[in-house]
């Protein structure tokens, strides 16, 4: 089985590097660390499109992670999960609609986020994942 590629939405450096060492660890590849919604959805319109996306909520432009998700999902079908220190965020349940997205809350704990991962990998495993 070949490692899976995780993209990381993340506008804090010390997060998303935290993030892509625990990744790493575990055996996933991260190819891109992207700190705005924009750049993320740029990235993955014009580059490649990673395995999964793990998103931060609030991010440096005035594209949330929400609003990148939404204009990602028009195109691909590559699952996303919501980081974030606020849950009750509007916006979080719409965007927790989809039934490829998830939600991972900040602090995050390493077992908790590798698990919401290998879920929402779940149906690439299977053969019924479709872009």
């Amino acid at each position: 089985m070949s490692r899976k590629n995780v993209m990381i939405v993340e506008d804090e450096f010390i997060v998303a590097a935290d993030l892509k060492t625990t990744l790493e660890r575990r055996g996933y590849t991260v190819d891109h660390i992207i700190n705005t919604g924009r750049g993320a959805v740029d990235y993955i319109r014009e580059m490649k499109k990673p395995d999964c996306i793990l998103m931060d909520v609030s991010l440096k432009d005035d594209y949330s992670g929400i609003e990148a998700a939404e204009e990602i999902h028009k195109e691909h079908q590559v699952p996303i999960i919501f980081l974030t220190a606020n849950n009750t965020l509007p916006g979080i349940r719409a965007g927790l609609a989809s039934p490829l997205c998830s939600l991972v809350a900040k602090p995050f704990d390493e077992n908790e986020l590798i698990q919401a991962i290998e879920t929402s990998l779940g149906p690439q495993k299977s053969g019924e994942y479709d872009e």
